[in-house]
């Protein structure tokens, strides 16, 4: 017998659903079809009428959180006025989704993840497009834009694996525990990258 967990027609969003809070609270490891349909309240079988196999299920919370990290850096490299400033926002809202929405973020850049390569190469046109900027308002020759952008993601990226081992709460990026102000750190990274491709 069917409940109240969700409306009628509305089963895949109830399984994405319950999916996400599976994620958050035991890992994707632990999602299963058959807890999902108890929580629901749909037989076992249901959730296979919309996803043939866990790995379907788990790319679709990868691609949902995808389009969520595209759409909020997207925003931020809408702000600022230079490149560097510019580089400053887009890396602090990609660290904040990497904190706030941690389980996600991990899944996405897991073995899980069948389009891995697909999805950093995004990121890095992102930062490209940023880069590109850069190089107008200087004059080095030996600075490519692919170089430049990989270089600037791969600063903020291990930035976020060395945060991801602390026990962050949403919304605490500016009061993180550890030897060095957040704050800090991402200036003097902008400078660092500034300086290398102006």
């Amino acid at each position: 017998m069917i409940n109240n967990k969700y409306h009628h027609g509305k089963l895949k969003e109830a399984i994405i659903s319950e999916a996400f809070t599976q994620l958050k609270m035991h890992g994707s490891e632990n999602i299963s079809f058959r807890s999902i349909a108890r929580v629901i309240g749909v037989a076992s079988s249901a959730p296979y009428n919309h996803f043939s196999s866990k790995e379907k299920l788990l790319n679709e919370l990868i691609n949902i959180g995808k389009i969520d990290l595209f759409e909020i850096l997207e925003s931020a490299t809408n702000r600022g006025q230079s490149a560097t400033e510019k580089l400053l926002f887009v890396s602090k809202a990609y660290l904040n989704f990497s904190i706030d929405k941690k389980d996600i973020y991990e899944l996405m850049f897991s073995v899980n993840n069948i389009e891995y390569d697909r999805l950093c190469q995004e990121i890095i046109i992102i930062f490209q497009g940023i880069v590109k900027v850069k190089l107008k308002e200087g004059n080095r020759k030996r600075i490519t834009s692919l170089g430049a952008a990989i270089t600037a993601w791969s600063m903020i990226h291990g930035f976020s694996i060395i945060l991801s081992k602390k026990n962050l709460k949403k919304g605490n990026l500016e009061k993180i525990p550890i030897d060095f102000e957040v704050q800090k750190v991402f200036n003097e990274m902008a400078a660092i990258w500034g300086k290398g491709v102006s």
